[in-house]
């Protein structure tokens, strides 16, 4: 089991980083890294203990959030249409500007070695005895195949997967490449950033700073699909999370070897399929190469087979500094009538530093 800690140990601790004027922003994070990793949400624990581990991060969460999260946006009829409905708009991972997002890292020869370990074969059999339907459910002959591979033998367990190793070498990169596409295309992310004086974000994000950012206070609460009368089983893992950003990929081997078993029998009502970690999908889709550090990212990720529909109406706009008058115009007369507060950008006259700033101007 992993180890866990006690809710207020947590709070306690996350408090004293965040009120630590000698600890770097950039520590809280990985000391956060280190807290989800250590959580795991399994689905053949009882509610009570997952409710417990997903309330304990939520409250760390809350203690390290930035009271206010920023996102860039282009200037067009869809960012337009979003932002009078108050609506926080995702995409997928396929559309997003870095190859990279949510690329792994699986070896398929350990995923191979995993298979062929003993202890695959003793979860292997426990699953087989939680599933006595299993064998109206899969072929007879496979259904036989697989106990005569838990009672064999180590030595003949081993063997046999040896032989059949091409095979299920090939099987593995199918697999594989089927995961890879699925994490790619699945998940729907929207993303914030701590900071809306990011000249590069602004260039990259903002239409070459014609655009503009929308600022969101973390203290009020936004109405999201956690609160949707179709509640699907993802609901409350719909957490806004800090990227982690490392200089190697997510090691996803375990992902890909649960990811066989979810998609082999996940529609079947008459198969329980054990899940070690609900929270992996969220783990894999935080991590980012450190060359985008500077971004200082914040991900809301929904794993909702629609597309989600989150509401939260934003606190302040900010104008670009290129922004063409008319569309500053409409922006203005938006945000006057709904009680939005609008700052103009402008370039830092006075610093020897490449820097932006803003001023109020509603």
């Amino acid at each position: 089991m992993s180890k866990m800690y006690h809710s207020d140990t947590i709070i306690k601790y996350f408090k004293h980083l965040l009120y630590n004027p000698n600890m770097p922003k950039e520590s809280m994070r990985e000391q956060f890294k280190k807290i989800l990793y250590e959580t795991n949400i399994r689905n053949y624990d009882s509610d009570v203990i997952n409710n417990e581990k997903i309330n304990n991060l939520s409250k760390t969460l809350t203690d390290i959030k930035p009271q206010k999260l920023y996102r860039y946006r282009t200037y067009n009829k869809n960012s337009l249409d979003a932002l009078k409905n108050n609506l926080i708009t995702f995409s997928k991972p396929s559309s997003f500007n870095d190859p990279f997002d949510s690329l792994v890292y699986i070896n398929p020869d350990n995923v191979f070695q995993n298979i062929m370990n003993h202890s695959a074969r003793q979860d292997l059999a426990k699953w087989l005895n939680i599933n006595p339907n299993i064998k109206n459910v899969i072929p007879d002959e496979m259904y036989k195949n697989l106990i005569a591979l838990i009672e064999e033998p180590i030595e003949n367990y081993q063997l046999t997967v040896k032989l059949s190793q091409p095979k299920f070498k090939m099987l593995i990169m199918l697999i594989i490449r089927s995961a890879l596409v699925f994490l790619k295309n699945y998940p729907h992310i929207a993303c914030f950033s701590e900071t809306q004086y990011s000249p590069t974000m602004w260039a990259h994000y903002a239409d070459s700073h014609q655009g503009y950012v929308l600022e969101y206070d973390q203290s009020i609460e936004c109405h999201s699909c956690s609160q949707c009368k179709n509640k699907c089983r993802n609901a409350h893992y719909d957490l806004l999370l800090p990227v982690i950003y490392s200089n190697e990929r997510y090691d996803a081997n375990n992902f890909v070897i649960e990811y066989i078993s979810q998609n082999l029998f996940a529609n079947n009502p008459n198969v329980f399929v054990p899940n070690n970690d609900r929270l992996s999908m969220h783990k894999i889709l935080i991590h980012k190469s450190k060359d985008w550090e500077y971004e200082r990212e914040w991900r809301m990720i929904s794993l909702c087979n629609t597309i989600p529909k989150v509401i939260q109406k934003p606190t302040g706009i900010y104008l670009g500094i290129n922004m063409p008058e008319e569309n500053k115009r409409i922006l203005y007369d938006f945000a006057k009538v709904n009680g939005i507060k609008v700052y103009q950008m402008y370039i830092e006259p006075n610093t020897l530093e490449y820097k932006i700033n803003s001023y109020e101007i509603l």
